[in-house]
C-alpha cells in the first residue's frame, strides 16, 4: 500500500508528539539542491527520534496537495546513518532496504525492480561489510528466477560465481581471484550444452540478453543508491548501445556507450569499467 503524505500539513506548525521538538522542513529541486517551495520537486523533514537518534524522511511531490515518501532513515548527532534504511520508488514500492552502522552499509541489503503492477520483486541481494560488498550475493530475473549467485570481496567478484538462464539452466561458471581477476570460465547454452569456443566468439542473442540484464541491474542499483536524476520520462524504456574490449588478462577497455543522455552514458560506462 502506498504511503501518502498530504502536503496540507506544511501550512501549519508540525511537532514531534514524543518530545515536542519541531520538525525541520526543507525543499529540494530535482538534483537534491535546496530551493524554494515553488520550484521544489522533493521536500524533507527531520525530527528527534530518541535521545541518540534523529529521523529523516524525504518525499517527492506528486502534485499540489500530495507527496510520496521516497527515503526513510535514522542518523546520530554526528550525522552518521544508523539502523534501518529504506527507499521507495515513486509508485510507493520499496527501492532498496538494509542497515547502516556509523554511516557504513552492513549486512544484507536488498534492491528491488521498480514494478508497475503493484508487486515488489527483489532484483539483487548483496552483503556489505563497512560499506564494501563483501560476502554472498544473489541476482534475480524479473520473473523471480535466479540470475546469478556468488561472493564479493572488497567490491569485486570473488571465488566461484554462477549465472543462470531464466529456465534455471546455468549459463556461466566463473572463478575470480582475491583481486577480482577472472581466472577460469565455463559456459553453457540454454539446453545445457557446454560451449567450447573462446571469448572472441560473437555473442549470441540469448547471451547478450543475459549480459544486458546483469549490467542493467547494476546501473539501476547505482541510480537508486545515489538518487541520480537523469531527466528522462518515467515509465519509458530506453535502449543503450555499449561496445568494449576484454584483453587476455580479463581487463575491460575501450568502452563506448550511446544512449538517450550523456549523463546516462557516463553512468553506464563507469558501471562497465568497474
Amino acid at each position: 500500500m502506498k504511503n501518502i503524505l498530504y502536503i496540507l500539513i506544511l501550512s501549519i506548525n508540525v511537532f514531534n508528539a514524543q518530545n515536542n521538538e519541531k520538525i525541520v522542513v526543507g525543499y529540494l529541486d530535482e538534483f537534491g539542491n535546496y530551493t524554494d517551495k515553488e520550484h521544489a520537486v522533493y521536500f524533507e523533514s527531520t525530527s528527534r527520534f530518541n535521545k541518540n537518534l534523529h529521523k529523516y524522511q524525504k518525499y517527492v511531490l506528486e502534485d499540489s496537495i500530495t507527496a510520496q515518501i521516497v527515503e526513510n532513515y535514522y542518523y546520530d548527532d554526528n550525522n552518521k546513518k544508523q539502523g534501518k534504511y529504506i527507499s521507495y520508488a515513486k509508485n510507493g514500492l520499496p527501492n532498496s532496504s538494509g542497515y547502516f552502522k556509523d554511516g557504513f552499509k552492513i549486512g544484507i541489503w536488498k534492491y528491488y525492480y521498480n514494478s508497475i503492477d503493484g508487486v515488489s520483486q527483489v532484483r539483487e541481494q548483496v552483503t556489505y561489510r563497512s560499506n564494501l560488498k563483501t560476502g554472498k550475493f544473489k541476482l534475480f530475473h524479473k520473473s523471480g528466477e535466479l540470475l546469478g549467485e556468488g561472493e564479493n570481496l572488497n567490491d569485486q567478484l570473488f571465488g566461484v560465481c554462477k549465472w543462470y538462464f531464466e529456465n534455471g539452466q546455468i549459463s556461466s561458471m566463473e572463478v575470480y581471484n582475491n583481486k577480482g581477476k577472472l581466472t577460469e570460465i565455463k559456459q553453457w547454452d540454454e539446453q545445457g550444452v557446454e560451449r567450447k569456443k573462446d571469448f572472441r566468439v560473437k555473442f549470441e542473442d540469448k547471451q547478450m540478453k543475459n549480459i544486458s540484464e546483469i549490467l542493467g541491474t547494476r546501473v539501476e542499483n547505482v541510480l537508486s543508491n545515489q538518487n541520480i536524476s537523469l531527466n528522462l520520462n518515467e515509465n519509458e524504456k530506453y535502449k543503450l548501445f555499449a561496445k568494449f574490449q576484454v584483453d587476455k588478462e580479463g581487463r575491460i577497455k575501450n568502452v563506448n556507450v550511446r544512449g538517450p543522455s550523456s549523463k546516462l552514458e557516463d553512468l553506464v560506462k563507469r558501471t562497465i569499467q568497474n
